[in-house]
């Protein structure tokens, strides 16, 4: 059945793009460049409806393998998709949708411990579940500034998360993984290298909310904390420095910005295909090193943990090491390759 829902998934996903980026090129749902913006062409947002339909449809098929969790996880991810698929289409006010994020944050997270047995630890776990799906939402949209980047994260995560859920025999994790990365990678050529679509706040919520819910739940399942972030990793290290970066010089957190390393790898210079494919690395890296916290042995999961520190830091300080290779003017002048 898993099978069925990933080819499903995937065969979704990439039928709905092209009529989907039809329909909101009719309904003028188009992202316009601004100053912050990484493109230069207006191009349509909300295409991420392909890979949520697409994800949605394929776990309903795979749905044998673990009936409740199975459909929390793709009820977590469908609400937050609707809430900004509004956002795609008509505006949100900032208020409301921060309301709004918060009571889908607070109702999925009870709704993935309510199969749980009630602990102390589980009471402690419980804020920190809705903390972390609410901030996961909200860092992935951050994040989804440049073609392709989001649908290689989610394909990436979901890839490795499913791998782990075979090795371990864990269907849920093996069948939502998988789903999820089947639907992001159907609509990765309406995105990459040329985007045609945006995921908008549609797609980036909608992901969003599907893999910070299987963190959540990989962790209730046993899983190493580490195996549980590290296909996210890189994201939460860009957005969690940059916002720390901007409380400290006092920005306004709500202004919109260009701070995040991937953006500042390409006003360096580097194309948005190049950033992607560094990004992806940087995340099938920690995928294989989380993984390798999942095997017995104190001496191999302390290696693990600091090449994931290592690998995080690599890429934080990736647009110094870009700077640092950029010929300055002067340089360029003495060795006539100035034009």
């Amino acid at each position: 059945m898993i099978i069925v829902g990933v080819v499903a998934a995937a065969a979704v996903s990439a039928l709905l793009c092209r009529p989907v980026i039809r329909l909101l090129e009719r309904r003028a749902v188009v992202d316009v460049p601004v100053a912050r913006s990484s493109h230069a062409v207006p191009t349509p947002r909300g295409g991420g409806v392909a890979p949520a339909v697409g994800a949605s449809v394929g776990s309903l098929l795979a749905i044998g393998a673990g009936v409740g969790s199975i459909a929390t996880i793709v009820g977590i991810a469908l609400a937050f998709g609707l809430l900004g698929l509004r956002e795609d289409l008509c505006g949100v006010p900032a208020i409301r949708r921060l309301v709004t994020q918060v009571v889908l944050a607070v109702v999925g997270a009870a709704a993935l411990l309510a199969e749980r047995d009630l602990t102390p630890l589980l009471l402690v776990f419980a804020p920190l579940a809705w903390a972390w799906l609410m901030a996961f939402v909200n860092a992935f949209n951050f994040m989804d500034g440049i073609n392709g980047i989001s649908a290689v994260q989610a394909s990436l995560a979901g890839s490795a998360w499913a791998a782990v859920g075979a090795w371990q025999d864990d269907q849920v994790l093996l069948a939502t993984g998988a789903v999820v990365a089947a639907a992001a990678v159907a609509f990765l050529p309406f995105n990459f290298p040329r985007a045609k679509v945006f995921l908008g706040d549609t797609g980036s919520y909608f992901l969003g909310g599907w893999l910070a819910a299987m963190v959540v739940f990989a962790i209730l399942s046993g899983w190493t904390p580490e195996m549980a972030l590290a296909p996210v990793l890189i994201y939460l290290a860009d957005s969690g420095t940059t916002l720390v970066r901007r409380v400290v010089r006092r920005a306004p957190l709500t202004e919109p910005h260009r701070d995040h390393v991937y953006q500042q790898l390409v006003i360096g210079g580097w194309s948005h295909a190049r950033t992607t494919l560094v990004v992806a690395l940087g995340i099938s890296v920690c995928c294989l090193l989380g993984a390798a916290t999942m095997v017995d042995g104190t001496a191999t999961r302390v290696a693990a943990d600091l090449g994931l520190v290592v690998v995080v830091l690599v890429y934080l300080a990736a647009p110094r090491w870009q700077a640092r290779r950029r010929p300055t003017p002067s340089g360029l002048a003495l060795t006539g390759g100035a034009r």
